[in-house]
């Protein structure tokens, strides 16, 4: 299991009134919903990156476009 750091954060009453509601309704903790909703957004901006990395790397190569034969040509698969 990976190791956590504690990290503070500070939340609108209405935001903590409902994530009580929801940790109460959903029988999970407060910390379970703050690090899957943090995960998450992290994974998603990750995403986002590598995606933009890859358009541009497309975008640099003049938008060379290929069939599925001459990527697998290129890719060494027969």
């Amino acid at each position: 299991m990976a190791s956590t750091k504690p990290t503070s954060v500070r939340l609108s009453e209405e935001v903590e009134r409902l994530l009580a509601e929801y940790t109460d309704s959903h029988g999970v903790s407060k910390n379970e919903v703050i690090n899957t909703a943090v995960s998450t957004l992290l994974e998603d901006w990750v995403d986002i990156r590598e995606a933009d990395e890859a358009y541009r790397k497309w975008v640099d190569s003049g938008m060379k476009e290929y069939t599925h034969d001459e990527m697998w040509q290129k890719l060494g698969v027969d």
